[in-house]
């Protein structure tokens, strides 16, 4: 299978230049050939020449550029860009910021790999965990998850808003995810 995990950056420079050797690293556990897609919005730090020097080392790096229209259009622009011009056949969505670690992509691979068509991970189940700069409260934290609990539709564990993709194509391209997640493009694209 080619796993394609896409990483949408905006002023990212400092945290790409160690994500992508952290990603490295982790590939070494998969036994399928992985990319990383960098989808970069023009920022001005120079997160994309930094990108553009990994690239060098890293035959698997890519880089797709492309207006600021935020997170959720850069999400849309990379996972079309990994199916269509990439060949996935498995997508994860990772933050640069660590806010997802490296470590668990293996893990979550396992879990597809045994059969499940879709893994999130998620912050809001036993193991999971909320970074304390977020500056979450139990309070709040209760509130979210009685407000996203209708909306969610599903029997999914946590309070981010997921739900399963559509079964048309174009449809699904068009969904975005706040979490880290991985799916199969079979199950995508069902």
């Amino acid at each position: 299978m080619r796993v394609v995990v896409i990483v949408p950056t905006y002023n990212e420079r400092e945290n790409i230049a160690a994500l992508i050797p952290a990603l490295q690293s982790e590939f070494q556990n998969l036994a399928h050939e992985s990319h990383i897609l960098v989808v970069d919005d023009l920022t001005p730090d120079g997160t994309a020449d930094v990108v553009r020097a990994l690239q060098e080392e890293h035959r698997n790096v890519h880089l797709l550029t492309g207006e600021k229209r935020g997170l959720g259009a850069a999400y849309i622009r990379g996972m079309r860009y990994a199916i269509e011009e990439l060949g996935a056949d498995v997508v994860f969505e990772m933050d640069a910021d660590f806010s997802h670690k490296p470590a668990d992509v293996p893990r979550l691979m396992a879990t597809l790999e045994s059969g499940a068509d879709f893994v999130i991970g998620s912050r809001y189940v036993e193991g999971g965990s909320i970074p304390s700069e977020w500056g979450s409260s139990p309070a709040a934290e209760l509130t979210c998850r009685q407000f996203r609990r209708p909306l969610r539709g599903g029997d999914l564990h946590g309070a981010g808003l997921h739900r399963r993709l559509p079964r048309d194509p174009d449809i699904a391209a068009q969904t975005p995810f706040p979490s880290l997640i991985c799916g199969s493009r079979a199950t995508l694209f069902r």
